[in-house]
This record gives structure tokens, sequence and C-alpha cells, in this order.
């Protein structure tokens, strides 16, 4: 059954939240500190190095304590820095915050102490650190920068036209006509060499900003899906992941980890209406290519989204589109899921039938905004109501 409520609420609530993207900056992850029941909530920065922001809400009284500790997985714990103490949020009562520096691109796990009256534990939330922009330059600033620029320059060439003029002149020596050429030699020569060191360090910053934006910033790997006909059944497969996480072009997906239990996680969405949501566990048939099944799906144009998590602890994003053919009477075959845990839902709505005569019901409490922590509501039923 608990799928089943993962693929109703999944359903639901994406066309809700479409403004948001992949690689989603904010993690949430709710659980229990020892005795202490704890929701974390860690935004990442954009650019590494760069601050997370990290707040711990513990819902019961009497905590007196909370740390916060990110751990690299390459250093471990004996390689992390010691515990930053959260301050108490003011006027928000039990809401515990801290901003911790992530220093390294790769996989965190951020360890949340928690010591209260009734005892102490820990809770541990993995994380990825990962540069997915670029900060711009603010045009105060740029005009500020360009300003003190100018004047830098114009005060070079003039302290180079005044030493090539009057530096060998004894002090109330009145220089030459031709001394007074030299320092006008003087200052075209210096703007001339001062121009090309600019330049030169124009370009150097081109290329390190080519290489930040096309080698070092995150971003989804595209792949290919394409929907094909075996056995009477529909066959969604991947490939062309020939990407690692570092961008190289080998190994591609040789080091994956199975998270959840899974070692794909993916999520099918019809576009543009968003009424058709599937979230299906393909399995690998080859080194770079994985298949699954597909439950009898609406046709029309659909988003594919696959999670994957390297042994690091990193985790990818695989992006593609694929044309889900309309229903074809010639699939007499049942649609036979390549997984028991897959789930799926063709309408949105804010109630859904749960199996063995349960129902789910949302109550829907106001409107969602994105980056706002907001507490959803369910009420379950069952065939009594």
């Amino acid at each position: 059954m608990t799928r089943r409520v993962f693929a109703w609420l999944a359903a639901g609530l994406l066309p809700l939240s479409a403004g948001a993207h992949i690689g989603n900056p904010t993690t949430i992850h709710e659980g229990l500190a020892g005795p202490v029941p704890v929701r974390v909530s860690v935004r990442v920065p954009s650019v590494v190095p760069g601050l997370a922001d990290i707040n711990v809400r513990v819902f019961t009284n009497g905590v007196t304590r909370v740390t916060v500790l990110p751990v690299h997985w390459k250093t471990g714990l004996e390689g992390s820095p010691a515990p930053d103490v959260c301050v108490p949020v003011p006027g928000e009562p039990n809401l515990y915050h801290a901003q911790l520096w992530l220093m390294a691109r790769g996989a965190y796990s951020v360890n949340v102490a928690v010591e209260s009256a009734a005892g102490a534990g820990k809770i541990v939330v993995p994380i990825n650190s990962l540069a997915t922009t670029r900060l711009p330059l603010s045009t105060g600033l740029g005009a500020i920068l360009g300003g003190i620029g100018v004047f830098l320059f114009a005060l070079a060439v003039t302290a180079a036209g005044a030493a090539c003029r009057e530096s060998v002149l004894e002090p109330g020596v009145v220089a030459s006509k031709g001394q007074i050429w030299t320092g006008r030699l003087g200052v075209v020569f210096s703007s001339i060499l001062l121009a090309m060191l600019l330049y030169a360090g124009w370009s150097w910053w081109q290329t390190e900003d080519r290489d930040y934006r096309n080698n070092r910033m995150h971003k989804p790997l595209p792949v290919l899906a394409d929907v094909v006909v075996e056995g009477g059944r529909q066959i969604l497969r991947l490939s062309g992941l020939s990407t690692n996480q570092s961008g190289s072009a080998t190994p591609g997906l040789s080091f994956l980890v199975p998270d959840h239990g899974k070692l794909m996680h993916l999520f099918l969405v019809r576009e543009p209406d968003m009424e058709s949501f599937a979230h299906l566990h393909p399995v690998r048939r080859a080194k770079n290519v994985f298949e699954c099944s597909l439950p009898r799906l609406p046709g029309g144009t659909y988003s594919v989204y696959a999670d994957v998590t390297y042994d690091s602890g990193l985790s990818q994003t695989l992006t593609a589109t694929t044309l889900m053919p309309e229903s074809d009477l010639s699939l007499t075959a049942p649609a036979v899921l390549t997984d028991p845990d897959d789930s799926w839902r063709i309408e949105r709505q804010e109630s859904g039938e749960l199996g063995d005569g349960y129902k789910m019901v949302w109550e829907r409490g106001g409107t969602l905004y994105a980056g706002r922590e907001t507490s959803l509501r369910f009420r379950v039923l069952d065939a009594k109501g």
C-alpha cells in the first residue's frame, strides 16, 4: 500500500510543483534523533565553496542543544571540523538555525546531534555539494570596480611618464624638451603594456569561466529514451549513458549503488498537461542500458527523469523526452511491471483509492509556495468512511 500512496501523492502534487527544477537545492529529512522527532532542512549553496543554510525543527520540548557537522565522503569524521552549535530562531519556538561552509564538491552527510531532557541522539542527512549556477556581478559593483580600474590605469601610466621624465633630474631642475618627450613616450609604452596585460587577464578569465560552465557546473545528464514493443508489451529503454559523475567519458554508470533498494528511480510525466505520472524502477540490461515495462499510459510526449546514486554517495539526474504511442490493440499481453513497487496515476485528483477498501483524501490547506516549508495533511478512510 505504501507505494500506491506515494503514486497517488506524487501524481496529485506534481502539477502543483511544476515550477520546481531538477536538482532542487533544498533537502528535507524527517526522523528521530534519539527520542526527539526532528525535521531537518538543508539548503545547499549554488556555488562551491559556499554556505549551506541548515534549519532544525524539533517537535518536543526540553531540547537544550543542537549541533550540526558536515562530513565529506572522502575525509570522514576524522578529517572534519568541530560541530557548529545551532542558535534558536527568535520568535519561532523549537526552530534552530546554522550556516556551514561546504568547501568541496561531492557527497556530504550532515550529522545533526540533539540533546534534550529525554536523552541525546543523532540523525544523518545526506546531501550533494555541487556548483549549479554562476553568481552575477551586480551593475553597481561593476561600475565601482570599473571606475577604480580606470583610476588605477591612469595613475600607473602617469607614474610611468613622470618616472621617464623627471626621475634622473636634480631637485628644482626643469625638464628639457627631450625629457618631456621621453616622458610622453613612457606614457604611450606603459599604456600599451598595461593594455596587453589587461587583455591577457581578461582572456584568462574567459577561459576559466568557460571551463567552469562546461566542466565544473553540475547539470543533468541527457540520455536517450525509446519506447519499444517486445513480446506484446511496451518497454521503455534508456541508453546513451556515457558520462560519469565527473563529466568524463568513462566509466559511465558502472559504479552505482542502490538508493532505497533500487538502482534507478525513474519518473514519467506527460507534457504539457502533467495529468499522467509514473514512478518506475528500470533494471540494468547492459553496462549503460536500463529497461522497464510500461503500464498502459495515455499516448503523448513524456518527460523522463531518472535518479541514480554513485558509490561515493553522489546522486545524478538523467533527463530525456520520449513519445508514448497511443494504445495499440496489438498489445495483447497484460502490462506486467518490471518491479512490484512500480506505480502510476493517470489523472490528477485530490483523493485516490489505495486498495483494500481504503481511500486517501488530501485536506488542502491553502496555496503552496516554492521555497516555503509547508505541512501537508491527509485523511485515510476505510470502506465505511
